[in-house]
């Protein structure tokens, strides 16, 4: 069992255009946040729930892989949404991974 990185491409909600050339988008909200959902495979019930993620990314522990189920992982499911002041939770991001040791 080892920790997994998860992570994500931010969106966002005003403009979206790439001016600059960088892959970045303005972030058009109050501040950048994200809530991670873990679930049990694609389109199960969830797990897990975590809140006040600031970054793309986030790292599922093992020991938090063995509290959810049972052991490490070889394929994992979530959902991210990120969070804005004006719309909410907004949409939902699905993905399932292959864990590649």
């Amino acid at each position: 069992g080892s920790n997994v990185t998860l992570s994500w491409v931010r969106r966002t909600r005003v403009g979206g255009e790439l001016i600059d050339g960088t892959g970045e988008v303005p972030l058009a909200e109050d501040s950048e946040e994200y809530e991670l959902e873990i679930l049990d495979g694609p389109g199960g019930a969830v797990l897990r729930t975590e809140t006040g993620i600031t970054t793309t990314s986030f790292t599922y522990t093992s020991g938090m892989q063995s509290a959810d189920f049972g052991g490490a992982q070889t394929e994992l499911s979530f959902v991210v949404y990120q969070i804005s002041a004006q719309v909410g939770r907004g949409f939902p991001s699905e993905a399932t991974v292959e864990i590649v040791p």
